[in-house]
């Protein structure tokens, strides 16, 4: 059940952030990677996307439920063909820390997880130092303003 909780949140944040004309995605803790399938089909096959978690079972995971369902079309391709022609990636990545050797991402966002990254402030100004210019950022965090300080970050992140 847990795993479905995000759709709605997913849903919203893909479709404001107009991905469907994105070059260059990087997805912040992808998870189980339950709604990836959702990005795939809006996509640009052209458009380069980075699906990343901290932990690699979980970028596993998000592998293995993405396998699931590209097997449903009976493609003659294998699942790493299917990936590479989708210009689809995944890496085990500390959203903390820089990425190395990235060119600048024109959308990222990062799913209900920012309220349980050690360091949120950090994670986001790492995250905009990867922003091309113009990029669409996008998160989506549990629970209200009181609740969650994460809520005002984006002064402290974005210049004005």
């Amino acid at each position: 059940m847990f795993d479905l909780a995000p759709q709605t949140f997913y849903y919203s944040l893909s479709s404001l952030m107009q991905i469907h004309k994105a070059e260059n995605i990087l997805e912040v803790a992808c998870g189980t990677g339950k709604l990836l399938s959702f990005a795939m089909d809006r996509k640009r096959k052209e458009c380069q996307y980075l699906a990343s978690d901290i932990a690699s079972n979980m970028v596993e995971k998000s592998k293995d439920n993405l396998r699931q369902h590209f097997l449903k079309y009976e493609s003659k391709l294998t699942f790493e063909e299917w990936c590479q022609k989708q210009n689809l990636h995944f890496q085990v990545l500390n959203a903390e820390e820089p990425i190395p050797k990235v060119k600048p991402f024109d959308r990222i966002f990062c799913n209900l997880a920012l309220m349980i990254t050690p360091d949120p402030l950090k994670l986001l100004k790492n995250m905009h130092s990867h922003a091309a210019k113009g990029c669409l950022f996008g998160v989506s965090v549990w629970g209200n303003k009181e609740q969650n300080t994460q809520h005002t970050h984006k002064q402290t992140v974005l210049p004005h």
